[in-house]
């Protein structure tokens, strides 16, 4: 799977959490727990790739945070993956965002 490249014109690579009102200790610590059940890990062209077991349950809690991590920083692209190989989720920032990733899923950079 080729990724998409992000485009420079997008939005600007700011996190709003905190600007909106949201507790960035707590939503690091979500991630922590559901990375917590990862399989796997891996580097890609445009960022990180993290795999998990099939999980009904945890791959719902896993889309609920992906869609709450967009709404506060809409700069990554987030994508999920159900398949025979398991659940995988890929997140594409802009290269001047990727210790941000690194920081919030535990990726080197």
């Amino acid at each position: 799977m080729n990724p998409i490249p992000l485009s420079t014109t997008g939005p600007p690579v700011a996190c709003t959490l905190v600007a909106d009102g949201g507790d960035l200790a707590t939503r690091l610590d979500q991630w922590r727990t559901v990375l917590g059940r990862a399989t796997g890990r891996e580097q890609t062209a445009a960022g990180v790739a993290v795999t998990f077991p099939h999980d009904v349950a945890g791959t719902g809690e896993l889309a609920v945070l992906m869609a709450a991590e967009y709404a506060c920083c809409s700069f990554a692209s987030y994508h999920l993956t159900i398949d025979g190989a398991g659940v995988r989720m890929e997140v594409r920032t802009p290269p001047e965002a990727r210790d941000a990733l690194a920081t919030m899923l535990g990726a080197a950079p």
